[in-house]
């Protein structure tokens, strides 16, 4: 598959992007999306700079990737308990731990 030059604008910042062709709806969502929440911060932080609704940008992005990073983490758990319940009964031989 080949690559694309994409340019997006991130809170009036310019920034050129090679991307998988078939990736290129993906990026202009996530370009809406930034777009979107760049407006709210601005209008609930009305005096902020530009440097600040960037940094704001960022706190919040790293912030939903934690919470979803922790949902994962504890999904995953959820996984491997079932897993562990499920081996009890199909092979009740097995030693517990």
């Amino acid at each position: 598959m080949k690559d694309i030059e994409m340019e997006v604008d991130i809170a009036g910042e310019r920034v050129k992007l090679t991307v998988p062709f078939s990736r290129q709806d993906a990026v202009r969502e996530t370009e809406f999306s930034l777009k979107e929440l760049a407006r709210d911060l601005r209008k609930r932080n009305p005096r902020s700079g530009d440097k600040q609704i960037l940094a704001k940008l960022a706190y919040e992005f790293a912030r939903r990737y934690n919470a979803l990073k922790a949902m994962r983490y504890a999904e995953l758990a959820e996984a491997e308990q079932f897993l562990l319940e499920t081996e009890k009964y199909c092979h009740p031989e097995m030693p517990e731990e």
